[in-house]
């Protein structure tokens, strides 16, 4: 299982998106900062069974799936209450630790009115800041085009920065 820091990123939903869509001049974007705190963590081998060694080393085809609460704002500074949650599920795709530690993940931020996610990402979870393409969204993010969510690991989970392109 990947170290704490490793999967808050990946998680932050999740971790961190790069544009899906280059916006065009009629394009509307709008940007969020969120932080996203570690909650639940859990790690699956490839035949899909729980894995419960906490010195387990990932290897290509082992999975996770982790739960967050959200935040409005940065680690640093944000609300006392969250404004509501993302889940992350990963599968490790290539792993030669320390150096490399690459996923295959799909991610969804639920926020009031709606949810925004990330589908089939390839993330590079050993580098501190990961970039997830925002594929589509739901609710009041439907028209959501594309957008990217940049994921910075900090400790206790990642801030998020939420780039939307309508």
């Amino acid at each position: 299982m990947p170290s704490k820091s490793l999967v808050a990123g990946a998680v932050a939903v999740a971790a961190t998106l790069v544009a899906a869509t280059a916006p065009g001049a009629s394009a509307a974007t709008k940007t969020m900062r969120l932080f996203s705190q570690t909650q639940v963590e859990r790690g699956y081998d490839a035949a899909g069974n729980p894995i419960t060694d906490p010195g387990h080393e990932p290897v290509a085809g082992d999975a996770f799936v982790g739960v967050d609460r959200v935040f409005r704002g940065t680690s640093v500074k944000h609300a006392r209450k969250p404004v509501g949650s993302d889940h992350v599920t990963c599968t490790f795709t290539s792993v030669a630790l320390p150096a490399t530690l690459t996923a295959l993940c799909d991610a969804q931020i639920a926020l009031p009115g709606g949810m925004i996610f990330a589908d089939r990402a390839t993330i590079e979870l050993s580098a501190e800041r990961s970039t997830w393409p925002i594929t589509g969204g739901s609710g009041r993010f439907s028209g959501v085009k594309g957008g990217s969510v940049t994921s910075t690991n900090v400790q206790g989970g990642s801030d998020l920065r939420v780039r939307l392109v309508a």
